[in-house]
């Protein structure tokens, strides 16, 4: 049987071993991509939080701020209602800005195709 490899997550720039280091590097940018890429889900897995484990896979959304919403009350971790929507509506305008520049690269930079 294979062994399983245990590895950490960056929060924050620390590396995150357990529960209370995810809480206290809680940083929201950071979790969402972990939760999106599916490396949330696997560190806790690996790490055998089943609680947590099962509660994480029940998110159904693939809306940013519910997502957050539910990882915020998983975790227990408090944050200001504003902060969250700030920092949500960044990563919107940042998401924009990506796929604008990537229409840009698949036209040659021809600003009248885009």
């Amino acid at each position: 049987m294979a062994k399983t490899i245990k590895f950490n997550l960056n929060l924050d720039g620390n590396s995150v071993r357990n529960i209370e280091g995810l809480k206290e590097n809680f940083v929201i940018e950071e979790i969402l991509m972990y939760y999106k890429k599916g490396l949330l889900l696997k560190w806790l897995i690996v790490r055998g939080y089943d609680e947590y484990t099962q509660k994480v896979s029940l998110i159904s959304s693939t809306d940013d701020y519910f997502i957050i919403k539910e990882l915020i009350k998983i975790f227990e971790v408090q944050k200001d209602e504003q902060e969250i929507e700030n920092i949500l509506y960044s990563l919107k305008i940042f998401e924009q800005e990506k796929n604008i520049l990537k229409k840009y690269e698949e036209n040659n930079f021809k600003k009248q195709e885009i």
